[in-house]
């Protein structure tokens, strides 16, 4: 399965999408299974956010709490998504509050706004629908842009706050019916969060986010927050597109994960699994 590394996002129509989201999903609850369902009772997506690390002699881990968080709302013929991680004293914070901003930001483009917040141990989602103002890559590659400043942003509106945050968000959509159902992944990342595609027809694996980390592999070249003062650091601040097959899996991990297993057999495993 090969990936085209792109100089521009190619322009590509999205289909038209519903006005609500069939689902919205966002974490982690560790309460509740991070696996959520179609009404037809298809598998539409799961997550899981964990600690590679051994367990203590306390029976905590070395980086509890896990600041990983991830959010998706889920329409008909689209995806929205987030997954974010951070480092530092108010890591879990600085996590939602990127969210947050991708979230808030990406609401500005959308005709229909329907948002509720749940908190409780420190998570918060918005719910709100992507009407269609978003109707090409190219358009949802400038507004994922946008919002990740937006991200940065939110994150220092908390004063004080100490945490580096490493973030890829986008969009996952069905292109118009002329280009034989094809879907388009179009994402922005800063950090080392990774995104791969496996193929349902070939059960090849394509890393998306190839080479967007620099030199060295353990220390990440971008990151939004205060990293240099009040500034960001968006030395690997990339935009990414790949077009996809239905029945394609999509998956995106944060480093941790990409760190600890081979990438080609965690998504093999995934996909046989």
């Amino acid at each position: 399965m090969e990936h085209t590394q792109y100089t521009t996002i190619p322009d590509a129509k999205y289909n038209t999408i519903s006005s609500h989201p069939l689902l919205r999903f966002g974490g982690p609850d560790y309460a509740n299974p991070d696996v959520v369902y179609t009404p037809n009772g298809t598998e539409a997506i799961a997550a899981k956010s964990f600690s590679p690390f051994p367990l203590k002699k306390d029976g905590n881990r070395i980086n509890d709490p896990v600041s990983d968080r991830f959010y998706s709302s889920i329409y008909d013929d689209k995806y929205l998504f987030i997954i974010a991680q951070s480092t530092g004293p108010d890591a879990c914070t600085a996590s939602e509050l990127a969210i947050l901003g991708f979230i808030d930001n990406m609401a500005r483009y959308v005709s229909l706004l329907e948002f509720e917040i749940l908190l409780e141990n420190l998570q918060t989602i918005f719910y709100f629908s992507i009407q269609n103002t978003i109707s090409s890559t190219q358009d949802a590659a400038r507004r994922i842009q946008r919002s990740v400043a937006k991200s940065h942003d939110r994150i220092m509106s908390k004063e004080g706050i100490n945490a580096t945050t490493e973030i890829l968000c986008g969009i996952f959509g069905m292109l118009d019916k002329e280009v034989d159902n094809k879907w388009a992944f179009v994402a922005c990342g800063v950090g080392h969060c990774k995104a791969f595609i496996v193929s349902k027809d070939t059960a090849s694996v394509v890393d998306v986010t190839k080479n967007n980390y620099l030199y060295k592999y353990d220390s990440p070249q971008g990151s939004i927050g205060p990293v240099q003062d009040n500034a960001p650091k968006l030395d690997n601040m990339r935009l990414f597109c790949h077009f996809c097959n239905p029945g394609d899996i999509v998956i995106l991990t944060t480093q941790g994960v990409f760190k600890n297993f081979h990438p080609q057999h965690v998504c093999i495993v995934v996909y046989f699994s």
